[in-house]
């Protein structure tokens, strides 16, 4: 008898005890399951934050991006004295590529471009497509003097990449402004000079033989 009573408990133990230990290891694969979609979520996010501040041609960040660094310049600028300044570039005559040789051709002279860019500036350095055949360099501890000469270093490398995306059969130059970047000013108001620097400087092609302009920036 006793026996049998205590087989009896002993199922009833089991039984009772199976119900919670499902629920157990049910609730601990959920969290699991959950903790993985969350980490894939994440970087998600990473992702597409990342892809909201490129250029979609290049491997660039757009003009959002760059406003955004450029008033984080003028941030450190205005805490830690530290000097940045701006470089805007534009293409000469980039429509004649299109026109001449197709979009495809001119998308590589962009790509091109971008390359340059890359190449002859530093990692602490910003770099952007702003829209068209339009880019810019934001170069941190950096005076208008030594930007000007990055500037003609830029330009003479995009002059050669240039020609050899079009194999010689167009020339492309490059116009360029320049700006300090001053804490008392805000970011489009530093593109906004230095674009019109730029447009005195394509304005006047005697002084691309010598590929330097002096500007009050």
């Amino acid at each position: 008898m006793r026996s049998l009573v205590s087989s009896v408990l002993q199922s009833t133990s089991e039984i009772t005890e199976d119900p919670f230990k499902l629920a157990d290891e049910a609730l601990r694969a959920e969290n699991e399951r959950l903790s993985e979609e969350l980490v894939q979520l994440r970087q998600k996010i990473v992702e597409l934050e990342h892809m909201a501040d490129m250029d979609p041609l290049v491997p660039l960040y757009n003009r959002r991006a760059f406003v955004r660094e450029l008033s984080r310049a003028l941030t450190v600028r205005s805490r830690y004295d530290i000097s940045s300044a701006l470089v805007y570039f534009d293409l000469d005559n980039f429509k004649t590529v299109n026109d001449h040789f197709g979009h495809g051709v001119g998308d590589n002279v962009l790509k091109s471009v971008s390359q340059v860019m890359k190449l002859n500036t530093r990692d602490c350095d910003v770099v952007a497509r702003l829209g068209g055949d339009e880019f810019a360099a934001l170069l941190f501890k950096t005076d208008v003097d030594q930007a000007m000469n990055k500037a003609v270093e830029i330009s003479q490398a995009v002059h050669s990449a240039c020609g050899e995306a079009l194999k010689g059969q167009m020339q492309i130059s490059l116009s360029w402004g320049i700006a300090d970047c001053l804490p008392d000013m805000m970011p489009e108001d530093i593109l906004s000079r230095a674009d019109e620097h730029m447009f005195t400087y394509k304005s006047l092609p005697e002084l691309k033989s010598t590929n330097f302009l002096a500007l009050d920036v």
